[in-house]
């Protein structure tokens, strides 16, 4: 790692994100698992990743996230330090 860069990680042990998804999750109203709200009892409109795409944007920090479908999801967020 860089030592000017900070990461700041967030694990979750959840369903994980289909791999044919990452690419898009951090887009406007994409949901990776839509088609399974009845089922998981979960609902949302798709933005949450979308602004923190954005927000990490406007700092100059890099967003990226990894997943195991199965296992969960792992999204990182590098800082740069001043």
């Amino acid at each position: 790692m860089d030592p000017a860069t900070v990461c700041l990680v967030v694990r979750d042990n959840g369903i994980g994100i289909p791999a044919v998804s990452l690419r898009a999750i951090f887009g406007r109203f994409v949901r990776a698992h839509a088609s399974r709200d009845e089922e998981l009892r979960i609902r949302g409109s798709g933005l949450g990743l979308a602004i923190a795409s954005e927000c990490a944007d406007a700092i100059g920090a890099g967003l990226r996230v990894e997943s195991t479908p199965g296992e969960g999801a792992a999204f990182f967020i590098d800082l740069q330090r001043e």
